[in-house]
């Protein structure tokens, strides 16, 4: 398409990729993980002995590339946590909330400080004690997880559609073991379910 990509990758907060010491990464779960070590540590060993030149030419283009980058501001509360801490009785609501039987949890007015919590508050008996939930309540949480799964612009990492890209990307490479093809296969059986539900 003509337009030079950087060979690096962005890394976001509770998104995959990760990045973790390689004290947490021994021979079993690299081996489970399909990562190849000895891969890793070539890469870290020429990342850390580039010449200053080829570091500043890094640091160039890295600038380049997030000085023009405009990001959308977050307004979804569970992708706004970085937006602030909460404060002490906040905190406290917090504590009873997870103590808190669904009963308690459908008909408590927990008096929330942080206009975020309000939303989270729904969400987490939504997903941990839906039958909390009244029918209204139920229909909202429905149409949330239909735009959550559906609609790139709800702030969803990754909606079904871009899912089930990636799992026929990943199915048809041929790097692909016969049984990461199992489990891609039963993952695209488990979004096939989740759209049926939508």
């Amino acid at each position: 398409d003509g337009v030079e990509r950087l060979s690096l990758k962005e890394i976001h907060f509770n998104k995959t990729p990760m990045v973790l010491p390689p004290s947490m990464l021994d021979d079993s779960t690299a081996q489970r993980l399909a990562i190849d070590k000895l891969k890793c540590e070539q890469h870290w060993q020429t990342f850390r002995h580039l010449s200053v030149s080829e570091r500043q030419a890094l640091q160039q283009k890295l600038y380049q590339l997030y000085s023009t980058q405009e990001f959308a501001e977050k307004t979804d509360p569970e992708q706004m946590l970085y937006s602030g801490f909460f404060d002490e009785q906040d905190k406290r609501l917090m504590v009873q909330v997870r103590q808190a039987t669904p009963e308690l949890l459908s008909s408590e007015p927990f008096a929330f400080r942080d206009p975020r919590l309000k939303e989270m508050l729904f969400r987490y008996r939504a997903r941990n004690f839906p039958t909390s939930l009244s029918l209204e309540e139920q229909q909202r949480w429905q149409v949330f997880c239909r735009m959550r799964f559906t609609v790139r612009e709800a702030q969803a990492s990754l909606t079904l559609d871009e899912f089930d890209e990636r799992l026929q990307r990943l199915i048809a490479d041929a790097d692909t073991t016969e049984s990461q093809k199992d489990l891609l296969k039963q993952l695209t059986l488990y979004a096939d379910k989740l759209r049926q539900r939508l």
